[in-house]
């Protein structure tokens, strides 16, 4: 078990370490009124447990939509890639991560959970970009 559990985290975290173009990433933030990359550029502030709850569901939100447009890019049949399955679960992990932590008053790593749901956001973002300069080109 926790051979899968650092298998999983390894895969996740060289996935998010793939480039992603930060104009097509600020594009789709634009278009779509996101805010993750504003959590992301404020995670040296001093916030309080209810500040991080505040940001944590902002990134709920953004994520929402973000799979959303995703599924509705897909190619016909296939919603999800296994890499952006795994990068969902991943999400999902680090929200619960963050709440655990930010209820023991542990600020350090509910903002690594706000970081990296953050990055996966901006994953998540570039590969929507190419879809839809993909289906434009078409």
């Amino acid at each position: 078990m926790v051979l899968g559990a650092y298998w999983f985290r390894y895969n996740c975290r060289a996935i998010l370490r793939t480039g992603t173009t930060q104009e097509r990433v600020e594009h789709v933030v634009a278009a779509n009124q996101l805010s993750f990359l504003q959590v992301e550029a404020r995670l040296d502030a001093n916030w309080s447990a209810a500040d991080l709850q505040m940001q944590s569901d902002a990134l709920g939100r953004d994520y929402n939509v973000l799979t959303c447009l995703l599924r509705y890019t897909a190619a016909p049949g296939s919603a999800f890639t296994i890499e952006e399955r795994m990068l969902m679960a991943d999400f999902k992990l680090m929200r619960w991560w963050s709440a655990f932590t930010r209820r023991l008053f542990m600020t350090a790593p509910a903002r690594y959970s706000l970081s990296e749901r953050a990055r996966i956001l901006a994953h998540f973002a570039h590969i929507l970009a190419s879809r839809s300069a993909a289906l434009a080109r078409a």
